[in-house]
Parts: C-alpha cells; sequence; structure tokens
C-alpha cells in the first residue's frame, strides 16, 4: 500500500520454464483476476512487459543494476542478495514480507488441514499452500519435492545405498537444519514422516550394504567401510583444505598487490595533477611573455615610426629653407652705358 514511484517501472520476468514462474503466475491467477488473465505456468512466450532474464541469477542481477525495477524471485535469493522486498496481503488481510513471515505456516496449514496425501506414493500435483489462512503465512509458498523411483533393483548396491544414505540425510535433523541455513525452512514433523514413509517404501538392490553415520571416531576401530564420518578426513578433503589454504594465500597476495597498485595509482594521479598545475603555470608564463612581446613589439614599431615622422619633418624643414633662402637673395644689375670701376 501506498507505493508511489518518481520514475518509469522496469519489469523483468524468466525466459524458460520455472517454479517462481508458476508459483507467481498462480497466485496472481487466483487473487488478481482482474489484472491477470493468462492463468498459472512454468513458462510463457506471451508476456505482456518486462525483460526477458535467465534464472534467479540474472532475474538478481537485473534489479540490482536498475533502479525502479521489478521482478519475482525465491525469498532465498531475494534476501542473501540485499534486495528490497514489497508486503503482500495474506488470507488474513495482514500485509507482510517474506522475511517476516512464518513461511513454515503454510506446510504446516496443508498437512491439517488435508492439502498434503497421507501416502507418499499418492499423487502431489494437487499440492497448494497459495493464500493459506494464518495472522503470520506468507500467501505464495511452494514445496521442493524429490521424487524417488520404487524399484532400485537395477541399481549397483552401492549406488543404491548412497542414494538411499543421502535422502535419509536430507530429512533427518542435520539435513533440515542446512536447508534452513540456506534460505529454506524445515518440514513440520507430519511430513518428515511421510517422507520417511516413502524411504521405506524403495525396494533396494540384492547385496546392498547400507550407509551408517559417526559423529565421532570408533575407539580402535579405524577408518570403517560403509560409513559416513563427521569426523573422519579423506585424502581428497586434506587436498581440498590444502588447495583452499592456497586461494586464501592467493586472495591475501592479490589484496596486497591491489593495496600496492591503488597507492601506485594515488601516486601517478598526484604526480599527473601536479604536472598538469606545472604545464597551466607554463601556459600562463608563455601567455605572459608572448603578451610582453606583442606589445614590447608594438612598442618598438612606434618608436621607429617616431623617428622615420622625426626624420621627415627635419628633411621638409631644410627643403623649407633652402627655398627661403633662394627667393629671398639680392639681385645686382648696371645699367647700360655704365661702367662700374673701383
Amino acid at each position: 500500500p501506498k507505493m508511489t514511484a518518481s520514475s518509469p517501472i522496469y519489469v523483468a520476468h524468466r525466459v524458460d520454464g520455472s517454479s517462481s514462474t508458476s508459483g507467481f503466475t498462480t497466485y496472481l491467477s487466483q487473487n488478481c483476476q482482474a489484472q491477470w488473465t493468462l492463468g498459472g505456468a512454468s513458462s510463457f512466450t506471451n508476456w505482456p512487459v518486462g525483460v526477458g532474464r535467465e534464472g534467479s541469477g540474472g532475474m538478481s542481477d537485473y534489479l540490482v543494476s536498475r533502479p525502479y525495477a521489478i521482478a519475482y524471485i525465491d525469498s532465498g535469493h531475494g534476501i542473501d542478495n540485499g534486495l528490497s522486498e514489497i508486503a503482500l496481503q495474506n488470507f488474513d488481510g495482514v500485509y507482510l514480507k517474506s522475511s517476516e513471515a512464518d513461511i513454515g505456516a503454510a506446510a504446516t496449514r496443508g498437512v491439517s488441514t488435508g492439502v498434503f496425501p497421507t501416502e507418499p506414493d499418492a499423487t502431489f500435483a494437487n499440492v497448494e499452500l497459495f493464500n493459506l489462512p494464518g495472522p503470520t503465512t506468507w500467501p505464495i509458498t511452494m514445496v521442493t519435492y524429490i521424487y524417488l523411483e520404487k524399484d532400485w533393483t537395477a541399481k549397483s548396491p552401492q549406488t543404491a545405498a548412497l542414494l538411499y544414505a543421502f535422502v535419509q540425510f536430507i530429512i533427518s535433523p542435520e539435513g533440515q537444519a542446512l536447508a534452513k541455513e540456506n534460505m529454506f525452512v524445515e518440514m513440520p514433523a507430519a511430513l518428515i514422516t511421510l517422507a520417511n514413509k516413502a524411504l521405506s517404501m524403495v525396494t533396494l538392490p540384492e547385496g546392498t550394504i547400507p550407509f551408517t553415520r559417526e559423529s565421532s571416531t570408533l575407539s580402535q576401530a579405524g577408518q570403517q567401510a560403509y560409513v559416513i564420518s563427521d569426523k573422519r578426513k579423506s585424502f581428497a578433503d586434506y587436498e581440498r583444505k590444502e588447495l583452499l589454504k592456497e586461494l586464501a594465500q592467493t586472495k591475501a597476495s592479490n589484496g596486497l598487490l591491489l593495496d600496492t597498485l591503488a597507492q601506485e595509482n594515488d601516486l601517478f594521479q598526484q604526480t599527473l595533477a601536479d604536472l598538469e598545475d606545472e604545464h597551466e603555470a607554463y601556459e600562463r608564463a608563455v601567455q605572459y611573455v608572448d603578451e610582453q612581446s606583442s606589445n614590447a613589439a608594438m612598442a618598438i614599431g612606434g618608436l621607429i615610426m617616431g623617428i622615420l615622422a622625426l626624420i621627415l619633418s627635419l628633411i621638409a624643414l631644410l627643403v623649407a629653407l633652402c627655398k627661403r633662402n633662394t627667393t629671398s637673395s639680392p639681385t645686382f644689375s648696371s645699367r647700360p652705358g655704365v661702367e662700374l670701376k673701383n
């Protein structure tokens, strides 16, 4: 409520089929029928608006890189990437964000209201956890499944034993804790019971030796076959540990190198700034010299013109004096027949 924006809103959607698209559009088709008329599906070719992006990572990158963008993404990816989320109104009329909601409440409500089948080999096609009642229930909740064949007799005994141990771990308290660390939620006890029942329906190949787990080493027994240890380490574990050490050292060395490069870059930038200042000072000096030279040239030219004018004036004066002397000199004439003698 009360959302405002001072810019156009940019929209992104997934380009390929995804459970996120299926859950989001199914919720819209059920609760926003006037605004969304395309129904619910895992992929669309006729999105009315927006640009397509690959995977949750592509959606996250789009949201991070473009202000005023909006998209749908699972809560785990969104919170892990520090994205802002809008509040949705749930069945009880409460506006809340997924980070504030009890995600597991939808699964618990689904168990209590018979949304989930009571037998693990029944169809789960109609299981939906959208918009279920509860003041803290998140309105768009989905379930991740592991589909198992009942008959494993065609598998090798060791492969069957490993797969069986993996599923056992996933539904164990330790496995459920890992789910929580990765922004999923633990399954309600009723679903754990249903999952264990499903595992018990599997037919293992003849000669299968089940794996067991140890949380501490067995005294005077050493490493045993078909034992998954929480404490013992294989040589591969040792190699991985050494590689992680080398990686950490490389990162540290790279960090020092980056620090050195950063310092050298700062020094270079300062030197460049000093050179620019010196260049500006040089340009001002050159400009000053040019101006002074221009002024000096103008002064010299003026002086030469003045000297020339003075010379011309003197010449004119001399010419004038010569003409005056010529016109004012006395003339002597003699009368006819008169002889002048001393």
